[in-house]
């Protein structure tokens, strides 16, 4: 199953209240970032968990640090009027989520029911600390009753490993040792990656995605981004 993906500038042609999820290589890293775009007032939002303690809303985005980035169909919101309303309610809520936690999110990798509360606020799960961009992309959906993923038919990979040895040597100095502990103890936690996180929009249908169906879509989303 191929996936189909667009250049992010062609988002603005989009009707208002539309809302997708986009996936990005940054310059000069191997890793992807994923966040949620929307349109509002007539301009394009790029709304995502930048690093730790940078949750950022970035409105008519300058995308130039990226070497790709692009977005990708969300059918469940455009079926009908009924997720016509949905997008219109949803959008004031991420605006409430920037304005609460624009400084405030921790970055850690372990990912279990950590949401937002209607009044914005991060709700920490049990024995977790913080979030990835991936799983804010999670969390927030998850907030408003979307549950894109079936997160108990994922497991730890052992290719997960690099990245969390890269995120705990970046972090290692910056952050208080609770959150060094925490990184620590849940080194060989599960990873949900951004670019299966975002292909599962293109599939979902008010079911949550299991891991073999966004799998094989992750990893030709990944060859789309790192194909130069």
């Amino acid at each position: 199953m191929s996936i189909a993906v667009y250049p992010f500038e062609d988002f603005k042609d989009l009707p208002e209240y539309t809302i997708r999820i986009v996936i990005g290589k940054p310059q000069n890293h191997n890793s992807l970032h994923t966040g949620i775009i929307f349109k509002h007032e007539g301009r394009t939002h790029f709304f995502h968990l930048a690093w730790h303690h940078i949750l950022t809303m970035e409105v008519s985005p300058d995308v130039s640090d990226y070497d790709k980035i692009l977005f990708l169909d969300f059918p469940f919101f455009d079926i009908n009027d009924e997720t016509f309303h949905r997008r219109k309610a949803i959008i004031p809520y991420f605006i409430l989520v920037h304005e609460l936690n624009a400084d405030s999110i921790p970055y850690a990798i372990l990912y279990n029911s950590t949401k937002f509360l209607e009044s914005g606020k991060l709700d920490i799960g049990e024995g977790e600390f913080g979030l990835t961009c991936a799983t804010f992309v999670l969390a927030i959906f998850r907030s408003k009753g979307i549950n894109l993923l079936d997160t108990g038919t994922w497991f730890n990979r052992i290719e997960d490993k690099e990245f969390f040895n890269t995120i705990y040597y970046i972090l290692k100095d910056k952050i208080k040792p609770e959150h060094e502990s925490h990184l620590i103890s849940n080194k060989n936690c599960v990873r949900f990656r951004p670019e299966e996180v975002s292909a599962s929009s293109t599939i979902f249908n008010g079911k949550s995605v299991s891991f073999v169906q966004a799998a094989p879509l992750g990893v030709d989303l990944k060859s789309i981004l790192f194909n130069k």
